[in-house]
């Protein structure tokens, strides 16, 4: 099983973040998380959330920028991810319609190129984080594997979704294990064992950990980080049900 270092992706958080990012990284660190990878910066300029940082000591490892802010403002992007420290950029949603198309995919990869080199030139890595979108056909080939073929390694890693790619009816375990060295990043979140596959807390619903994490350490995933897209509790109680789960199956490694 892999030993890793667990950090929070922060979109679980998102109603905190928004008007609150320094207290809520507060408590994310008081929690236990030694990483964060942020979707949004709270309005918080670089300096003022590397003081934050500092005061936590929570590691900067990534960000989720969305495809307009990546398209149209990259090199501001760039600039303050460099700033506040981060290693990753993060491509981390298209518009499913922009799949339906070869065309739209085709589209779409010519501008995971473009980025890539301009992240690359920066000294940054550059990944997709996918939904069950990605994981539909066109042409008759997935079209997340036909991005991670026709964009080169070297400018375009992935951050591998569990979570989504059950949902999308694939089997993670297998999955994950077909893209060896290619996975710096993987989000955990589990799935309730009904019909509606709802977000669960890691641990606590049909997805077998354990194996997950020993094929993510076999594969050469470097870091794991927590998310939950909704919840039907407090998302505080949730990411340390999460959190929690994790260290009971000595799963965390310290960042140190």
């Amino acid at each position: 099983m892999a030993l890793l270092p667990i950090g929070l992706q922060l979109y679980t958080l998102r109603d905190y973040t928004e008007t609150d990012m320094a207290g809520t990284l507060r408590r994310v660190a008081a929690l236990g998380f030694e990483m964060v990878e942020f979707a949004g910066y709270g309005g918080l300029s670089a300096s003022e959330l590397n003081a934050v940082l500092k005061e936590t000591g929570l590691v900067p490892l990534s960000a989720h920028v969305p495809y307009d802010q990546l398209k149209q403002g990259l090199d501001e992007q760039i600039r303050y991810a460099k700033e506040i420290g981060l290693g990753y950029l993060i491509f981390p949603y298209v518009d499913p319609e922009l799949l339906k198309t070869e065309e739209g995919v085709a589209s779409l990869v010519r501008d995971l190129t473009e980025m890539g080199h301009k992240i690359k030139e920066a000294g940054l890595d550059f990944c997709y984080h996918n939904h069950d979108a990605e994981l539909g056909t066109v042409g008759g080939e997935l079209i997340l594997d036909r991005i991670y073929r026709l964009v080169e390694p070297e400018l375009l890693q992935a951050e591998l979704d569990l979570y989504w790619v059950k949902k999308a009816g694939l089997d993670p375990y297998h999955y994950l294990l077909s893209y060896p060295g290619h996975v710096p990043i993987v989000h955990l979140k589990d799935m309730t064992d009904d019909e509606e596959g709802f977000f669960a807390e890691v641990g606590h619903g049909s997805m077998d950990f354990p194996a997950l994490l020993g094929a993510a350490s076999e594969a050469g995933v470097r870091y794991l980080l927590v998310e939950q897209d909704q919840c039907r509790r407090s998302p505080w109680e949730s990411i340390e049900m999460s959190l929690n789960y994790l260290r009971s199956i000595g799963a965390a490694k310290p960042l140190t």
